[in-house]
C-alpha cells in the first residue's frame, strides 16, 4: 500500500510518516506541489492513497488536485485544511480532514481507506 503525503510543513510531514510506522503502508513525503509533479513522472509506483494539504506555497491546490485526479484516478484522496469551505469543492469520494487534527484521527482515516482499498483490490 503506497501513500503520498503532501504538505509544506516538514515537521508535520515527519510526524505523519512516523505515525504510520506500525501501519502496513509505504509512505512517501513531498514538501511542494512541484516535487509531486516532477517525481510522480519518475516513480514506478502509483499511490493508493494521497493525503495533501490544501495550502501549498508553489501551486494552487486546485491545480495539484486536478493533476492528481487525472494521473491517479484510482487513488483515494484526503485533503487537509483549516478552511472548511473547501470541503464542498472536493471531487467526489475525496475525504476532508480538518486541521488541526489529532494524530489518532489521521491514522484512523488512513487505516479505514487502506482497508477499503485492500478489499476493493485484493492482492493475488
Amino acid at each position: 500500500m503506497h501513500i503520498w503525503l503532501i504538505d509544506d510543513n516538514q515537521a508535520l510531514l515527519d510526524l505523519l510518516v512516523s505515525c504510520l510506522d506500525e501501519v502496513n503502508v509505504c509512505p512517501r513525503a513531498f514538501a511542494t506541489a512541484q516535487d509531486v509533479i516532477y517525481l510522480s513522472e519518475n516513480l514506478a509506483m502509483a499511490p493508493d492513497i494521497i493525503v495533501m494539504d490544501w495550502t501549498l506555497p508553489d501551486l494552487p491546490a486546485t491545480h495539484l488536485l486536478d493533476y492528481l485526479v487525472r494521473m491517479y484516478p484510482t487513488a483515494r484522496l484526503v485533503v487537509m485544511s483549516g478552511d472548511f469551505s473547501i470541503e464542498s469543492r472536493l471531487p467526489y469520494g475525496a475525504r476532508f480532514l480538518a486541521k488541526p487534527f489529532r494524530l489518532a484521527a489521521f491514522r484512523e482515516i488512513v487505516m479505514e481507506i487502506a482497508a477499503a482499498v485492500t478489499e476493493a483490490f485484493p492482492s493475488d
